[in-house]
């Protein structure tokens, strides 16, 4: 019986004393007799003066490998960015789309979430992935860009506001745009100066000729200029 009750005290006083860290503050050191050793909240918790602003601008800024800065930052702020994703993050700083400050504020909101499960984790990652916006922006163009391009592929004319739209994020796209314009608008011109329908129909068919051999060597140009011709012809 005498051993059982020892059992039993030393079980309540684990709880007690576990119960006793959790309503410490965070940082607080907590006193124990030198028989217990305490493990810390969060063991990779660097001090402040490791977290200032002015150590990630050196460090991000440094000559050291880009798995030298990851280790330090690890070293910091734990586990909580590959190398790739720090390439990425400074990358975006360079192209002044990110700032480090905004990096750090991220880096030590990481650190939080690593303390919960990675499901939970993962989820906030990637809603707050500093790229997320330039993959949103991406997806917002190209919903917009494709019914110009079956639009220019089917040989229809395009409005002001799509040639504007193609010529300040497709510039190549502008350009074939141009030039299947300026080839529609020669062959009209052609056409109505012809004396005859079988002229306008040589016209036309030596036109369609001259596009068809240029096929595979033209950037794909012929692809939307062959059906514009077609029905500039039809409509004349």
């Amino acid at each position: 019986m005498k051993t059982n009750g020892i059992g039993n005290l030393n079980q309540y006083a684990t709880i007690m004393a576990k119960q006793t860290i959790k309503t410490q503050p965070q940082n607080t050191a907590v006193k124990t007799d030198s028989s217990t050793s305490v493990p810390q909240a969060d063991s990779y918790t660097p001090s402040e003066s490791k977290r200032s602003l002015t150590d990630l601008t050196e460090l991000i800024n440094s000559n050291m490998t880009l798995a030298e800065k990851g280790a330090k930052l690890r070293e910091v702020y734990g586990n909580v960015l590959a190398d790739e994703a720090l390439g990425t993050t400074i990358q975006s700083i360079q192209n002044g789309k990110y700032s480090i400050a905004e990096m750090k504020t991220e880096l030590e909101r990481r650190a939080e979430l690593a303390k919960i499960s990675p499901k939970e984790a993962l989820k906030a990652f990637i809603e707050t992935d500093p790229n997320r916006a330039d993959v949103e922006r991406s997806k917002a163009l190209s919903a917009k860009f494709i019914p110009i391009q079956q639009k220019l592929r089917a040989g229809k004319e395009l409005t002001p506001a799509e040639k504007s739209f193609i010529q300040e994020h497709y510039p190549e796209m502008y350009a074939q745009a141009m030039q299947i314009e300026q080839e529609v608008a020669q062959l009209k011109a052609q056409l109505k100066n012809s004396n005859s329908k079988e002229e306008a129909n040589q016209i036309y068919m030596q036109t369609k000729m001259r596009v068809m051999g240029m096929a595979g060597k033209d950037n794909g140009i012929s692809l939307g200029l062959i059906p514009a011709l077609d029905n500039a012809f039809r409509n004349m």
